[in-house]
């Protein structure tokens, strides 16, 4: 690994951030970078950015004009990572108060947030609900080891920068967690079985996510070949099962595609200044395991009709 290099091109950092200068040429390692510093820099494609050049050059610009959501079921993902990865981190964030019951009534809530600004708001039920999913991660066995003993040899919350091989456009991405034989990505997910989580991966593009951390990590390690990328999925409900699921040839290979098609798709735009939409003029048809029972009409016998004149109920 490359020794630090502090008087490196530091686009958009701090002062006080440390980089790391990696074997690749534009290729930096940040260790303690501030996730809020990290989310800002906008001017760095990150893969949660190029996602939407997936559907159109128009949603990804559109993206920069609304408000990123939140739901419970994110804001509990985001408490369980941090128990898991960085817990002294805990105090910073979030406050824990009495409650009557399980959930703060939106009075109590109210009150709360008026006593500890600028932090999130627990009960004891909630903040013990999550201890609960993050001990059974670390617990979890990772190749013949507790998981926890990764999270103390490892480094979470890894800052990459790299400049793309091909576009030379500037890119950045954040690992949960470094390890020397293991890239580790930690997710909640409502899923119970590895099928589900592996079609819901999918749609959410987490195989674009892999290989562009693998990307970033390569580079910055001059190495030729990806190290391993290794998902914890766990689900948020009881009993909690934890399943180990290594991203494989095929799904990197995938998530390779994707990447390829959005970083060349950005630099086309921004060199032309054209930023189409999808819109689409297409013939819709089925595929036969969609097709209707048997009792369905067929188009083309003597009565059938291809116009429905009903109107919704």
């Amino acid at each position: 690994m490359a020794t630090d290099d502090e008087e490196r091109q530091r686009p958009g950092l701090p002062a006080a951030v440390t980089t790391r200068q990696g074997e690749r040429e534009g290729s930096l390692c940040v260790p303690d970078l501030p996730a809020d510093d990290y989310h800002a820099l906008l001017e760095r494609q990150s893969c949660s950015m190029l996602k939407p050049l997936l559907i159109s050059p128009a949603h990804y610009l559109h993206q920069f004009l609304q408000r990123k959501p939140s739901s419970p079921a994110m804001d509990f993902g985001s408490l369980v990572h941090l128990l898991v990865l960085e817990p002294h981190r805990f105090p910073q964030h979030y406050a824990v108060v009495a409650a009557a019951g399980e959930r703060l009534t939106p009075a109590e809530r109210q009150e709360a947030r008026a006593l500890y600004p600028g932090l999130q708001v627990l009960t004891e039920v909630e903040l013990h609900q999550a201890r609960q999913v993050a001990d059974r991660v670390l617990q979890r066995s990772v190749r013949g080891r507790p998981f926890y003993r990764y999270v103390q040899e490892g480094q979470a919350e890894l800052t990459f920068f790299y400049d793309d091989p091909v576009t030379g456009l500037a890119c950045r991405t954040r690992v949960d967690l470094w390890h020397p034989d293991a890239l580790f990505d930690l997710k909640t997910t409502r899923h119970a079985t590895v099928a589900e989580f592996a079609r819901a991966g999918i749609a959410l593009h987490y195989d674009l996510q892999a290989y562009m951390y693998c990307l970033a990590d390569a580079m910055f390690h001059g190495r030729d070949s990806a190290r391993d990328f290794v998902f914890l999925a766990v689900q948020s409900s009881q009993p909690h099962p934890v399943h180990l699921l290594a991203a494989g040839e095929t799904f990197m290979a995938n998530g390779q595609a994707k990447y390829s098609r959005a970083i060349a798709l950005l630099k086309a735009c921004m060199q032309t200044g054209y930023w189409p939409d999808n819109s689409a003029d297409e013939v819709l048809e089925i595929e036969p395991w969609q097709a209707w029972g048997s009792g369905a009409p067929r188009l083309g016998e003597p009565g059938d009709s291809c116009i429905d004149t009903s109107t919704d109920a």
